[in-house]
């Protein structure tokens, strides 16, 4: 949390520095305009400062004022000193206090006030107004009044050389000054954005709460400044026994305050929900999205999940493992426990599903499936006694009743079904703990349509405890030369038939092993190189604890009176842990030898003998140019029709995409049974959504419609079988259902696949009726 206070203060200061600059440039601008304007508000008209203009009418005496025709009071207006002879000249009238004052309030003075010099001599301020008829400039008056001796002396002065240059200077800086007031513009502008983007960060709220209870679920907000079209949230974390799932993205927007002004700001928000399926912390790991190209992440977030102490109060569930050591390859038996308050089951447990139950849990362990660093094993049947059916992944499976056990003072009754798995490698093996989930209520009402009816239905969720298996390697120290990887206790047996052949005929020899052990990883041993026999192949037929190997063997010689005992090796884990060879008894086998005259026929696969230039390609020799025939009239027909074959195929295709092309729902409907087939071929397929895509697309609408009521009626309408009908639309309800966790076990995949090409079998003929 302390980043991300570190992280707002630089942003803060990123955009507080970004306002000055822009005030900055904004007084920058104004100046570029008055200056373009003519004028500059820092200068006088004589190219002189304001300050410096104050400065000279502080320290210069008032001049003495001239008595002017109709009684009018009129100032003697001086300039600077003249150097050379002359008179004092007339001035022009000087405006009033009233109007002077406001001009020099708008920064425009008009006139300039001047004071008596040594030698008498005046010149007129320049740039002052003068009244209609006077003369155009200051040199003019005074050769209109001192003669032209003073009007030479005035237009040759420096003071006046200096303030045309400093005039000409001016009007020729103003365009440098505007184009580098443009240019630090357009740097503001720059400085300013990526101050924003720099300060673009995701906000994020939750999750909530941040300690949940297990099985249920928390809230995280992740929200950006940003149009929903160029925001996209990156790939969700994969957490495991953790299930995050993120909604729709929400545009919307929202009002800040950016250079004092009110503005309207678009903003994305994507609600993301998880729920944990074991107990303990969780570090979510950062978010991100892209902005515009550009990635922002965020901190990771952590997330506790607590046991339900209510639930633990009327069921559990447990893992039993005959031991905590294991050997690579070794099979492992694993027997699941649930046990529930039979009493407290029977008066307050609710059916989680529509179809009712034994017993009304579910039991969540993905790991059955897939299980990291095993492989499992075929599911075994259950043993002797009652069997009581439950949810497991949400499909139904039974269970052995095997005890009733005393809990806290109640009787619990325990159902036990077992699983098994193959380690594949070294280390440790964990087994997660399961999540057992089951719903009741204190209070019911009986409702005439419903029966009994729940007043204060609540969720409970238990916990097993995980395990964590000791997997060694297999030891180096004692292995045999023919160990095929067998690891398990074993017994092996034999038979032949016929017992009497002629050489050159086939014996089949049955190999039996049986026991418990690694039956997957089991490679049955190798015949080649028995003495006297020949193998032309062996199959094999695999059952739960049983391996049956058939080999095909031929007989070479009739010296050979018995099949030689076939040696087995594997590693028993049992006490002590070492290494077993079994063999079978050799079998007697009669050979007769072949008659008078009669010789062994080439086997398949047996070795020839080597001669250069016949058996390979070595020292080939040219023999002569080869037979010239021509062709056959069958050949020269398939000359002549092949590329119009090829061309109608080409035409035939080009026509099929046109019409796919024209008519994107039927190309839909076409490829919709392939789709289903590709997509739900793995153990993680989603039934529900893949279901209702197929029938979306043979009906030729959306997807969310084929769930609404109805369905089996307009399947009906399209031609498909009634019976047919009512059994898509009962199976696409009950996974929908299973899907939101209030309905009852879906059909296994393998019945959904079913239905599905019953359905595409319907619409092909459907396709196909005139």
């Amino acid at each position: 949390m302390a980043g991300g206070r570190d992280r707002h203060r630089e942003g803060d200061r990123s955009r507080r520095g970004a306002v000055r600059v822009h005030a900055r440039l904004r007084l920058r601008q104004h100046r570029v305009r008055t200056m373009r304007a003519g004028r500059d508000p820092r200068r006088a008209p004589g190219g002189r400062t304001d300050r410096a203009r104050r400065g000279d009418r502080a320290c210069r005496p008032r001049a003495p004022s001239l008595a002017a025709g109709g009684g009018d009071s009129r100032r003697l207006a001086r300039g600077p000193t003249q150097r050379g002879t002359g008179t004092a000249q007339a001035g022009r009238p000087a405006q009033e206090e009233g109007g002077r004052d406001r001009a020099r309030q708008e920064g425009r003075s008009e006139e300039a006030e001047a004071a008596p010099e040594p030698g008498g001599e005046t010149k007129a301020a320049p740039g002052r107004a003068r009244p209609h008829g006077a003369p155009s400039s200051s040199g003019a008056a005074r050769r209109a009044v001192a003669g032209p001796g003073a009007a030479l002396a005035g237009e040759a002065s420096p003071e006046g050389e200096r303030e045309r240059q400093d005039a000409a200077g001016t009007k020729a800086r103003q365009p440098q000054s505007a184009g580098a007031g443009l240019v630090m513009l357009r740097i503001g502008i720059l400085f300013i954005f990526a101050a924003t983007l720099a300060a673009q960060e995701i906000k994020v709220v939750g999750p909530d709460p941040s300690v949940v209870r297990l099985g249920r679920e928390a809230t995280l907000t992740l929200s950006i400044d940003g149009p929903l079209a160029s925001v996209a949230l990156g790939r969700l974390p994969e957490i495991d026994e953790l299930d995050v799932h993120v909604g729709a993205p929400v545009a919307s927007m929202v009002q800040a305050i950016v250079d004092g002004r009110v503005v309207d700001r678009p903003r994305t928000t994507w609600s993301v929900t998880m729920k944990p399926l074991r107990l303990g912390a969780f570090t979510i790991p950062p978010f991100t999205v892209d902005l515009g190209g550009r990635s922002i992440t965020t901190e990771p977030v952590a997330l506790e999940a607590v046991r339900d102490r209510e639930g633990d109060q009327y069921a559990f569930v447990e893992f039993v493992t005959p031991r905590q050591r294991y050997y690579v390859h070794e099979p492992v038996r694993l027997r699941v426990r649930i046990g529930f308050d039979a009493s407290f089951f029977a008066a307050n447990a609710i059916q989680l599903f529509r179809q009712p139950l034994d017993v009304p849990v579910h039991l969540q362990a993905r790991w059955l499936r897939d299980l990291s660093g095993a492989v499992p094993l075929r599911s075994s049947t259950p043993g002797p006694g009652e069997r009581r059916r439950f949810a497991l992944n949400g499909a139904i499976v039974e269970g052995t009743e095997v005890e009733e056990r005393d809990v806290d003072g109640r009787r619990f009754t325990v159902l036990e079904f077992e699983r098994a798995f193959l380690p594949q490698a070294s280390g440790e093996l964990t087994i997660p703990e399961p999540l057992l989930r089951f719903a009741f209520a204190t209070q019911f009402r009986e409702d005439f349509v419903n029966g009994r009816v729940p007043v204060d239905r609540r969720e409970a969720h238990v916990a097993g405890t995980r395990v964590v298996l000791d997997v060694q390697a297999l030891p180096e120290v004692g292995r045999p030369a023919g160990f095929s990887g067998a690891v398990g206790a074993f017994r092996v047996s034999a038979t032949a038939s016929p017992a009497s052949v002629r050489v050159g005929e086939t014996v089949q020899v049955v190999l039996r092993i049986v026991g418990e052990g690694s039956f997957p990883a089991l490679r049955p041993p190798s015949l080649e190189g028995a003495e006297g026999f020949h193998v032309l192949g062996m199959i094999q037929d695999q059952a739960p604890a049983r391996r049956t190997v058939t080999y095909d063997l031929v007989a070479l010689s009739d010296e050979v009176d018995a099949v030689p005992p076939i040696a087995f090796a594997f590693f028993d884990p049992r006490v002590p842990a070492g290494y077993r060879t079994v063999r079978t008894q050799a079998i007697p086998l009669d050979v007769r030898p072949l008659p008078a005259g009669a010789r062994l026929p080439v086997l398949p696969g047996a070795g020839a003998t080597h001669r250069p230039g016949e058996t390979d390609v070595f020292g080939l020799h040219a023999t002569g140019p080869a037979d010239s025939r021509p062709p056959s009239a069958a050949m020269i027909a398939v000359g002549l029709l092949a590329p119009w074959l090829v061309a109608g195929l080409l035409w035939s295709w080009v026509r099929i995409r046109a019409r796919d092309r024209a008519d994107p729902a039927r190309a839909r409907a076409r490829r919709a049974a392939a789709r289903f087939r590709a997509r739900t071929r793995g153990p993680d397929a989603h039934l529900p959504v893949e279901l209702a895509a197929y029938v979306s697309a043979r009906l030729a609408c959306a997807d969310p419609a084929v769930i609404a009521p109805g369905l089996d009626e307009r399947l009906t309408d399209a031609g498909v079988a009634v019976e047919l009908s009512l059994r898509t639309a009962s199976t696409l309800k009950e996974l929908v259902a299973l899907d939101y966790g209030s309905g009852g076990p879906a059909s296994d995949a393998a019945d959904v696949r079913d239905l599905v090409e019953a359905l595409e079998s319907a619409f092909r003929v459907l396709e196909t009726a005139p």
